[in-house]
């Protein structure tokens, strides 16, 4: 599996996420981010759910991996 880096455009919205998985996670908090990324020149846009910190730190970097 190649991992790829996907350069964050414009984030369209970012909002709480609840699921009957999340459940089992009691001490984080999740939210989905609806955003534009760039990888390799392929502009797409994503819905992605990530932990808060998870988040905090994507957002700081101006990308993520995966």
């Amino acid at each position: 599996m190649n991992l790829t880096t996907h350069h964050i455009e414009e984030v369209h919205g970012v909002k709480p996420y609840k699921a009957d998985w999340t459940h089992k996670f009691p001490a984080k908090s999740f939210v989905k981010v609806e955003l534009t990324a760039n990888s390799y020149g392929s502009v797409q846009k994503h819905h992605r759910i990530w932990d808060i910190e998870e988040w905090q730190k994507i957002k700081a970097q101006g990308y993520y991996v995966e």
